[in-house]
């Protein structure tokens, strides 16, 4: 079993950055089974790093291409818990089948705030259980069979040299004694009835040959361990495939209002007529297009009945909202016309006017509010919803 090789855009795994509400991935898997007899493929989703409960909303939707059919579908977390499925896969003439799907990743539009610069990781896993390893064509591409002969070769190699390195250990290991008579004269002595030459023992001398031929021994078993290590990870891969590390990070949303001051001063008198101008900024903090809208919001004191607001773009002066401060509350009122990029920042000027035909009831009075802006992502928001 293996990832088909044959299409270049297939058995990509995901890696996906900047994601948003209504966002939808898709890729596609495609599964070679080289096998002699029915059998059954099992499928499952392994979640391998959440560090914001991202799992939770991430979905994943997966389709049978040539039938249509419903694989599986569920978020991340459900599929990770559920049991395996079990794909059933009839014999074909040819011994090759092969699983084409459709995967399909989507964050909901009702994914809330709280999954902002959020990350998740997943693995997809196809496996042969035990059972059915025996269904499976074994060697069906060339290389393979190359691959396995050159080491079944050198596993052979290093077995007969370990045989022969322990029957040259054990030669090379026997101690030899040897005794022996020589004549006085052969010993350069004078012949004579007390002197005569004791026997000659030769002993075999310790060498440090068996010491090195061990040493050697221990590497090549060590190496054929290794050897054997590797042909069964091979045959376990023929019966499982993975496509790993599939990623999804969220995207941020966020704007700064005049960096946290207040756009008016505290002890500022209005009077009948007058107009109190001051600009204040808004910086997108996110990492995404967004909308601006800006609304007055705790609105406090018997003077807010007299006082109109307006609300312009300095740079180009087009008037966002124009009217009652009492009406700034609706959220809706005062809104961006263009997208704010990441980084950038938008420069507004706010004109506060107490009317004209104010009565002397509104002397002495005052009034508070606070000037909020909310962002909400440009992408997947056609209606500027926030």
């Amino acid at each position: 079993m293996s990832l088909f090789q044959g299409e270049p855009s297939a058995n990509k795994s995901f890696s996906v950055s900047g994601m948003l509400p209504g966002d939808k991935q898709t890729t596609k898997s495609v599964i070679e089974v080289s096998h002699r007899d029915e059998l059954t493929v099992w499928f499952e989703l392994s979640l391998t790093e959440d560090d914001s409960r991202l799992a939770d909303v991430l979905r994943v939707h997966i389709v049978d291409l040539p039938t249509g059919e419903l694989v599986c579908e569920g978020t991340v977390r459900q599929l990770d818990v559920q049991d395996v499925l079990g794909i059933s896969v009839p014999a074909t003439a040819t011994g090759t089948s092969t699983l084409q799907w459709l995967v399909e990743v989507s964050l909901p539009t009702s994914a809330g705030n709280e999954y902002q610069a959020s990350r998740c990781v997943f693995d997809l896993h196809w496996y042969i259980q035990t059972e059915d390893e025996g269904k499976l064509v074994p060697l069906s591409q060339t290389g393979d069979a190359v691959w396995l002969l050159v080491v079944a070769i050198v596993v052979l190699i290093v077995c007969g040299g370990v045989a022969l390195l322990v029957s040259a250990c054990c030669r090379q290991s026997r101690a030899v004694a040897v005794a022996t008579s020589c004549s006085p004269s052969l010993l350069g002595m004078p012949e004579g009835p007390n002197n005569i030459a004791p026997p000659r023992v030769i002993t075999a001398g310790q060498s440090d040959i068996p010491k090195r031929s061990a040493g050697i021994l221990a590497g090549l078993a060590a190496l054929a361990m290794v050897l054997v290590v590797v042909l069964i990870a091979w045959a376990v891969t023929r019966s499982h495939v993975v496509l790993p590390n599939h990623t999804f990070e969220t995207a941020t949303v966020g704007v700064d209002l005049n960096s946290g001051k207040p756009v008016f001063d505290d002890g500022v008198f209005a009077e009948p007529g007058r107009a109190i101008v001051e600009d204040f900024t808004v910086t997108n903090t996110g990492t995404v297009s967004c909308y601006v809208r800006v609304y007055a919001d705790s609105i406090q004191g018997l003077l807010a009945p007299s006082l109109e607001i307006s609300i312009s773009d300095k740079a180009s002066g087009s008037v966002l909202y124009k009217g009652d401060l009492l009406a700034l509350e609706s959220k809706t009122a005062c809104m961006t016309f263009d997208a704010l990029e990441p980084g950038q920042t938008q420069v507004f000027t706010a004109a506060v006017r107490m009317s004209e035909d104010s009565s002397d009831s509104y002397q002495g009075k005052g009034v508070s509010f606070d000037l909020r802006a909310d962002a909400t992502q440009v992408r997947n928001n056609e209606g500027r919803e926030f």
